[in-house]
Formats: structure tokens, C-alpha cells, sequence
């Protein structure tokens, strides 16, 4: 029987990196690209390695598994590395499940290594479009305490509450807005040439606009400790406070993105 390794390896790397990739944004860890592909590419190797000397794949496949999410991760948190490495066997056996029930579905023949590719590509979209939305689907239960922050803006603190219900973006930019007192205008905007944008805004009261700034390495504080740094962001000093515990608030999608959100590890 003919052993095709190139198309082993191919096939192998496809998966690997929809995985990775899919496995990176439950956990919500930030890993750059290369580093994807580059684990995707020894683990496609040991697994042509594998095929040839007749190893089982599985534990080898498990090991390393196992050693990339120890490096990722930098953290040898045995509770770390268990939850990391159930998060990406669940992830990888929805992907499979995924793949088996739409070549199911469409009748296709899967000797055809070009028809596989395009099954995988399509399913690893479908999973990571999952993903991106999960959250929307998800109960998550949030206390008061766990949605209020400290920003840090020109040296100047100011404790902020995240808005579930705000998702205002500029349109022109794509940036998330920051809503805060007027209260820390003159101490933010002082010294600073910030550029003035007029952001649409749309709400069940009206539509109009208002001004923001465009604001570079916003820090966010929780306890004293800096849990997230936002290298560009858009602030917007319309907010009219009733509220003594907070001065400002974070829209819901900066939360996710920046901040806890779904993060599982």
C-alpha cells in the first residue's frame, strides 16, 4: 500500500492550525501566527514520523499537546495545563464531529485529497465563527465587583464600569469608545494634541453625535494590579454620572476582547 506522507502532512497542518487556532480563542491567550504554525508544523511532522515507523500517533500526538501548551502558556500550573489541554481535545473532537457530519451530509467522496481540504477549511470556519459568538450564547454570571475597573489615562485613574449593553464603535476607525466624566477632561486633554473624531451614535432615545478623542496606551487597573494595556482607543466625555462608585464606562465587546470575557484559563 502506498503511503502518501505529503498529503499526511498536509492534511495534518490544515487541522492543526484550525485547532490551534479555534483552542487559542476559548482560553483567550494572544500567540502570534508564526508560532501556530510553526507547532502545527512539528506536530504534522511527528505524525508523518509516526506513520512511517509505525509509532502509535496518539501518545505522541498527546505529549506534545502537552509540551506546546506548557510553552505557550509559560505557566506550569498543573490546573492550568489540565483545563488547556481538555479545552483543546474538546475543541478538537467538535472540529472532527464536524467534518464527519458534513461529508455525511453532502455525500462527499473523500479520496480526493482537494474535496478533504475544502471540507476542512469550510468546518474550521464554521467552528471559529462558533466561537467568536459564544459568548452571546453562553450564561455567563458576572458579580458587581467583577465588572468594575480602574483606567489610566495621562497619570490620571478614573473607575469605570463595564456596560453590557454598550457596544458603540466608531465607524470610521473601527475603535471600541470609552465613555467618561467631564469631570477629567482638562486633566486628560491637557498637554495632549489628541485627535477630535464625531462618533454616530444610536440609541433608543435618538441618533446624533458626539465628539471623542483618540486616546494611545489606555492602561486598565483592577485592585492595583494592570490586567490589560489598549494601545488605541477612542474616549468620549459624554457621560453624565449619577453613579459615586464609577466615573466612566467600557463597552461590553472591549471587555471581551481586553479584559475577562470568556477567558477559561
Amino acid at each position: 500500500m502506498k503511503i502518501y506522507l505529503d498529503y499526511i502532512f498536509l492534511e495534518n497542518l490544515v487541522v492543526n492550525i484550525i485547532v490551534y487556532l479555534a483552542t487559542i480563542k476559548l482560553i483567550n491567550i494572544k500567540i502570534k501566527t508564526n508560532k501556530i504554525i510553526f507547532f502545527s508544523c512539528i506536530n504534522s511532522l511527528l505524525s508523518c514520523l509516526c506513520t512511517v515507523f509505525n509509532i502509535n500517533n496518539y501518545l505522541i500526538s498527546f505529549l506534545f499537546t502537552i509540551s506546546t501548551i506548557i510553552i505557550v502558556l509559560n505557566n506550569r500550573k498543573i490546573v492550568n495545563i489540565l483545563k488547556c489541554t481538555l479545552i483543546y481535545y474538546l475543541t478538537y473532537f467538535i472540529y472532527i464531529g464536524e467534518i464527519i457530519v458534513f461529508s455525511i451530509l453532502l455525500n462527499l467522496n473523500l479520496n480526493f485529497m482537494y474535496v478533504k481540504l475544502v471540507l476542512y477549511l469550510f468546518c474550521g470556519v464554521i467552528l471559529n465563527l462558533c466561537i467568536n459568538n459564544m459568548w452571546k450564547m453562553w450564561k455567563i454570571k458576572l458579580t458587581n465587583n467583577a465588572l468594575f475597573y480602574n483606567l489610566k489615562i495621562n497619570n490620571v485613574l478614573i473607575p469605570v464600569f463595564v456596560d453590557t449593553g454598550n457596544t458603540v464603535k466608531d465607524t470610521l476607525s473601527n475603535l471600541d469608545v470609552i465613555f467618561l466624566s467631564k469631570k477629567y477632561m482638562k486633566d486628560i486633554l491637557k498637554n495632549n494634541s489628541l485627535k477630535k473624531r464625531n462618533i454616530l451614535i444610536c440609541s433608543i432615545n435618538n441618533i446624533g453625535f458626539v465628539e471623542g478623542f483618540v486616546v494611545k496606551n489606555l492602561e486598565i487597573y483592577k485592585e492595583n494590579k494592570k490586567v490589560a494595556e489598549i494601545e488605541k482607543i477612542i474616549v468620549s466625555f459624554e457621560f453624565n454620572n449619577t453613579q459615586e462608585k464609577y466615573s466612566g464606562i467600557i463597552g461590553y465587546e472591549t471587555y471581551l476582547k481586553y479584559l475577562e470575557g470568556v477567558k477559561l484559563c
